[in-house]
């Protein structure tokens, strides 16, 4: 509720100041239309500065002493309020009339008079001045409406109403009124007999003295003057003396200054709301025990109202007072009859911090000097409890900041800008292995963070120039320790303090330890990760069971079926088939898994050459003719660049094709059409399958995932696989699909350079071998091997020569005399490996240029070191094998 009173008072103030330059524009000869319009608006500020109450709305200006008929005539009959339009204003004053108040609160209460009576439609308003004992009687008298008939004389002094239609929001008399009340006057609202209008009585103290005035006079004690006096206080304060000692040397100067005076400074508590003893040498020790802690409010004596309403409080008679009402016994029994209380402000912030106080024994009035006197008093006193009160904060934050520092559990240090660490807390140095004071913080730190820990010094210090934020965060830096083997992680912020002129002086910086945490974030790391793997192999492996159990079936039912006999040459040659084509798929799921796992851990070595694009779509079209004569499907192949040539691995680029243009087969209808077409930059496979769902497009490559209703075929491995090899030649694999239109994958691979491209020789005719050839197998399993010799020698012109180990392989080829046309070589051997073989052979028998074929249930392709003609993986297909041989011999198809 304070901050908004004060806020509103804030905001009151500024309209305020808008009055004052329509005074200006009044003077300068402005538009009237203007100023009016500006004083409306600041009329309207005072109305939202008395809603804020009266502490929020008070104003506090030095009492001087007036002449009321002087300032009646300057600034009513003849000043701004005269020229106004309007009643017409006339003053009727004999002689001087002295009293002591804030001057331009005296003449706000006049003008709002004024303005209520030009509401209530007055034309005439005339101003009587005269004495009545001991007070002036200022009398304004109007010709307007007056007060409702049916309205008590109290209610004319309430804010926001009024008696009048065009006046139904203003403040009205109650501002006048709150003047006379702070001043010891009074205000009374007079109905005139047998008149229209009405009669505003305002009666203020008389402030001449009838004493003759008093000249300043010196200490006593010390014999100095008042400026002597107020420097020697001033050095006390700035020695940091106690403050009730800086207190009690202002009260003993004001009292020298000011004979047969008691002063008293009462210190303001605002949080309880509570006036208690600062200094007092003279007042009665009773008085003041029964005064101390009281609550301040508008009738609480002379200091307690002074707090209040932020005004000067002249108590003239405390007998007669009605704010004494409470302590008026209690002053009179111990002399005291008289009190004048000023609030003590802060210089900076208007804030309350106190009263000082000015007894007499008997009624008294205040003379200019004292005036004078108590205002420069009060000032001083304000200078000893604002720097008391700062240096207490400053002290207090000091301390706590000190204690905070001191037992923070994070690391905390003061940095100058050029990172040299001044001071270091335990739990830093504890981080740090030292002390570290005098030397770069940056030394502790690796030379990443190092650098950016000077970076952000540089930018919050560049910062604070251009508004910005003052201060800089790392989310995690690396600390080195005495122990190189156990480094420290830490968050690192820092806060830019600055001077009280403004000029950056240090950073306040904070190291919070993260080893522990990080520890644990990656412990729970690997293990999310660990089970994961584990729930992602238990899931492979359920899957890969299933998808091998399926063939399985067929392969061992129908081989258990031929075994048991009574088959017909139909139903046994049914049978063989179905063994066939669950064996082949068996074979493609173990290739597609072993290619899948050796691309996916990076395992699958790549021989990227310069491939033209058109070539390996041929390539593919003669493999999967069949499987589209089968299906009455009709493959076209459209070329918009036949001169394509891309980076790849043409042996992985054929199978990848196989895959696409296979499943665009698998998926288009009987009679249906797959185009494969070779384009400026890739090379697109479109079916006109029943096309698949948006959502269903980020699962086709994913292992085993089958979309769409349609029955399954295949290894559902085709496209992860494919994914995975188009992106091992640098490449991207896409897929665009709408409903019932079919789908089209494309495969984009880099361009191949000009120094990647071959130079085509020019074709000459392939001599076939009439003759036959003698091809060594060497194998060491019986059944493979009988495998291999019973399915070459099928072919009359191929002779086959089989060994079980490596040794025997070499003696065969040691020996000149023996003819060795091919080499049909298994690569895991009794005795060694096969690779070694054929470096062996390469090496010490140069002229012993023999194809090898190369067979192999393992994995790992062909080494880069070598050249073989194929690399057949078992099982071995027997068309392949016989294919492969063929050309190795350069023999004639049969």
């Amino acid at each position: 509720m304070t901050d908004h009173r004060q806020a509103v008072h804030d905001l009151g103030t500024a309209f305020l100041s808008v009055g004052m330059m329509a005074d200006v524009l009044t003077t300068g000869g402005e538009s009237s239309t203007r100023v009016e319009q500006l004083r409306q608006i600041a009329g309207q500020g005072r109305d939202l500065t008395w809603r804020a109450g009266r502490p929020g709305r008070a104003r506090y200006g030095s009492l001087r002493e007036i002449d009321v008929a002087t300032t009646l005539t300057s600034e009513i009959a003849t000043g701004d309020e005269a020229s106004r339009a309007g009643p017409t204003i006339t003053v009727r004053a004999d002689g001087p009339f002295p009293v002591v108040v804030d001057y331009s609160e005296f003449v706000d209460a006049i003008e709002a008079i004024i303005d209520n009576a030009t509401a209530a439609g007055a034309e005439t308003i005339q101003c009587e001045v005269r004495t009545d004992r001991d007070s002036v009687e200022i009398r304004i008298i109007d010709d307007g409406c007056g007060i409702p008939v049916e309205w008590s004389l109290k209610r004319a002094h309430t804010a926001f109403q009024s008696g009048w239609p065009e006046n139904q929001n203003e403040i009205g008399l109650s501002e006048a009124t709150e003047f006379a009340d702070a001043a010891g006057g009074e205000l009374r609202v007079l109905r005139r007999d047998g008149h229209a209008g009405t009669c505003v009585l305002l009666r203020l103290p008389i402030g001449r003295s009838e004493e003759p005035e008093q000249q300043v006079q010196t200490l006593p004690s010390t014999g100095l003057g008042l400026l002597e006096a107020q420097a020697e206080i001033l050095e006390g304060i700035a020695r940091r003396v106690p403050l009730t000692e800086s207190l009690s040397a202002v009260i003993r100067a004001m009292e020298a200054q000011l004979p047969d005076s008691i002063c008293s400074i009462l210190l303001l508590d605002r949080a309880a709301g509570t006036l208690s003893h600062g200094a007092s040498i003279n007042l009665p020790e009773p008085f003041r025990q029964a005064i101390d802690g009281v609550r301040i409010g508008p009738q609480v004596g002379s200091c307690g109202t002074a707090a209040y309403t932020q005004r000067p409080v002249v108590a003239v008679d405390i007998a007669t007072d009605y704010r004494w009402a409470v302590f008026r016994t209690l002053a009179i029994r111990h002399g005291l009859r008289s009190c004048w209380s000023t609030p003590i402000l802060d210089a900076d912030r208007g804030e309350v911090l106190g009263t000082f106080a000015v007894y007499h024994s008997k009624p008294w009035k205040p003379t200019p000097i004292a005036i004078e006197l108590v205002n420069r008093f009060t000032y001083t006193a304000s200078i000893a409890i604002g720097t008391y009160m700062l240096f207490s904060r400053l002290q207090e934050s000091e301390s706590r900041f000190r204690s905070a520092f001191t037992g923070a559990a994070v690391g905390m240090a003061v940095m100058d800008m050029d990172g040299v660490l001044l001071q270091t807390n335990p739990a830093l140095i504890a981080m740090l292995g030292s002390p570290g004071v005098g030397r770069q913080l940056g030394e502790f730190l690796q030379p990443m963070d190092a650098t950016s820990l000077r970076e952000g010094v540089r930018s919050a210090a560049s910062c604070r120039s251009a508004g910005g934020n003052e201060s800089f965060r790392l989310s995690e830096v690396r600390v080195t320790t005495n122990d190189p083997d156990s480094p420290l992680w830490a968050a690192m912020s820092g806060s830019l303090v600055s001077g009280p002129d403004g000029d950056p002086m240090y950073f306040c910086v904070e190291l919070f330890d993260l080893t522990e945490r990080r520890r644990v974030a990656h412990a729970r790391r690997e293990q999310a990760v660990a089970e994961a793997a584990s729930k992602t192999k238990t899931d492979f492996l359920a899957l890969v069971s299933h998808e091998l159990r399926t063939p399985l079936n067929a392969v061992i039912g129908f081989a258990q079926l031929m075994e048991m006999g009574g088959l017909t040459p139909e139903r046994q040659t049914e049978g063989v088939g179905h063994i066939l084509a669950a064996g082949r798929h068996l074979l493609q799921l173990i290739n597609d898994l072993l290619d899948l796992s050796g691309a996916e851990t990076g395992q699958l070595e790549m021989r990227l050459e310069a491939v033209r694009a058109l070539d390996s779509v041929h390539d593919t079209i003669e493999i999967v003719t069949g499987l589209a004569l089968d299906r009455e499907i009709v493959l076209e192949v459209r070329t918009e660049n036949p001169n394509l040539w891309i980076r790849a691995d043409s042996q992985r680029l054929r199978q990848v094709l196989i895959n696409l243009v296979g499943n665009a087969i698998k998926f288009s209808p009987s009679g249906g059409r797959v185009e494969i077409s070779v384009e400026t930059d890739c090379i697109a496979v479109t079916d006109s399958g029943p096309g698949i769902r948006e959502d269903d497009l980020t699962d086709l490559f994913i292992p085993f995932k089958r979309v769409g209703e349609h029955p399954a075929e295949g290894s559902g491995l085709g496209l992860a696989l494919s994914k995975q090899l188009v992106k091992l030649m640098n490449g991207h694999l896409d897929v665009r699909s709408t409903i019932g239109c079919g789908s089209t994958f494309w495969v984009s691979l880099p361009l191949a350079s000009a120094d990647w491209v071959p130079l085509l020789p020019p074709k000459t005719q392939e001599t076939k071998n009439e003759a036959g050839g003698i091809v060594l197998s060497v194998e060491d399993d019986p059944a493979c091997a009988r495998l291999i010799e019973s399915s070459l020698t099928q072919t009359s012109a191929i002779t086959v020569v089989s060994v079980k180990t490596l040794a025997e392989a070499w003696d065969l080829l040691d020996d000149p005399s023996q003819r060795i046309d091919l080499i049909l070589l298994d690569i895991q051997l009794p005795d060694g490996n096969g690779w070694d073989l054929i470096r062996r052979v390469r090496t010490e028998l140069p002229g012993r240029d023999v194809p090898v074929v190369a067979l192999s249930a393992a994995t790992g392709g062909v080494p880069r070191d070598l050249e073989i003609i194929e690399f057949i993986p078992k099982p071995v297909v027997i068309d392949d094998l016989m294919r492969t041989v063929r050309s190795g011999l350069n023999l004639n198809e049969q």
